[in-house]
């Protein structure tokens, strides 16, 4: 960003905008096969394995080695039955380990804070609250309360795993056609996100999650506003999982035209279901 986005001097901007610097290294070995186990015999035009092992190490996350496996049938010319399975990894990106972290107002409440507190005694020394500052603590009257932004060096990679199954249909009553049917499911742990800070606050007082409740730190007072230092962390973290599942569906058909070529093809995929969460 240039001077005046540093400085924060536009018009509306709501504070400066700071560059971003950091790197990190990466070094990868990887080997993939094919390995045919029958070809050419009776019920089994082609039965075959294919693997592949790859070991990536990140001067910032370590190493993060990832794998596939799969297997194909074809039982006739026309027809391939195939399965898989694979894990995948991903680094997190220069932006979200190292994007400058910074205090903003991203809380709205403190079930905590005012003469009769939300949240019970118990729940609130979760987060630093001694029992005897219990109903001392002061409010914002204006609603607002401090929270750290910005990315976070100490990241883990989010980690996949899929599975597949389906077929490829080529059949010889239809020369240049083919299409292919697959299910499949994804499941990503750690993927990475940030938490909002009244949720944070919510959900520390409702399950005494201990990661999430010393997000919330507290300043002298108490407060989670008087003084910088009060403040929700809400920097990118492994918080979240997400998980996929449906079908693909592709065809092709391609014919010869004269001196050239027609080629058609549709693609498509039916989500069965698609899953987000947060921890």
């Amino acid at each position: 960003p240039d001077l005046a986005y540093r400085l924060g001097l536009g018009a509306g901007q709501g504070g400066a905008t700071v560059p971003v610097e950091g790197d990190y290294d990466v070094r990868e070995f990887f080997s993939e096969a094919i390995v045919p186990l029958v070809q050419g015999r009776r019920g089994a035009r082609d039965l075959s394995l294919e693997l592949g092992y790859r070991l990536s190490d990140y001067s910032s996350t370590g190493g993060a080695p990832t794998y596939k496996t799969s297997a194909s049938w074809a039982p006739v010319d026309a027809l391939r039955i195939r399965t898989g399975y694979n894990r995948a990894t991903v680094s997190p990106s220069v932006l979200a380990l190292f994007f400058p972290q910074r205090n903003g107002l991203g809380g709205s409440e403190d079930l905590c804070a005012g003469t009769r507190p939300t949240a019970t005694p118990e729940q609130c020394e979760r987060q630093g609250v001694p029992r005897s500052a219990y109903g001392n603590i002061l409010e914002n009257p204006a609603g607002q309360y401090n929270t750290l932004e910005g990315g976070n060096p100490r990241l883990e990679q989010e980690i996949a795993n899929t599975i597949t199954a389906g077929f490829v249909v080529t059949p010889q009553a239809l020369a240049g056609f083919s299409a292919t049917f697959d299910y499949y499911r994804i499941k990503v742990d750690e993927t990475i996100g940030s938490l909002e800070a009244d949720d944070i606050m919510k959900q520390c007082v409702a399950t005494g999650n201990p990661t999430l409740c010393n997000l919330i730190q507290r300043d002298r007072f108490g407060t989670l506003w008087i003084l910088p230092e009060g403040r929700t962390v809400t920097t990118n973290q492994n918080v979240g999982k997400l998980e996929s599942e449906g079908l693909d569906v592709t065809a092709t058909w391609a014919r010869g035209i004269g001196g050239g070529a027609l080629t058609a093809t549709t693609a498509g995929t039916y989500l069965l279901r698609l899953a987000a969460s947060d921890g």
